[in-house]
């Protein structure tokens, strides 16, 4: 059992450094173009659903913004 509950945690905190790295990456077109391909794959599904909300959350919005800018880290 004890076996068990150390697989979780490793397993919690490696899907955790993965996130925050793909968010904190330093090259947003890497994260552009994850969005791009999860988009293209239909992993994200509909425009309003917790997929894409979750992808926001990690990847970041790719959509333009009104002064032209598309990432905050660009």
């Amino acid at each position: 059992m004890p076996t068990l509950v150390v697989f979780a945690a490793e397993l919690v905190v490696g899907t955790l450094m993965l996130v925050l790295w793909i968010r904190f990456c330093p090259l947003p077109a890497i994260r552009r173009e994850l969005r791009m391909r999860l988009d293209a794959g239909g992993v994200l599904g509909s425009d309003s659903g917790w997929r894409r909300r979750l992808a926001l959350l990690v990847v970041g919005d790719s959509s333009p913004r009104p002064d032209g800018s598309r990432d905050r880290a660009e």
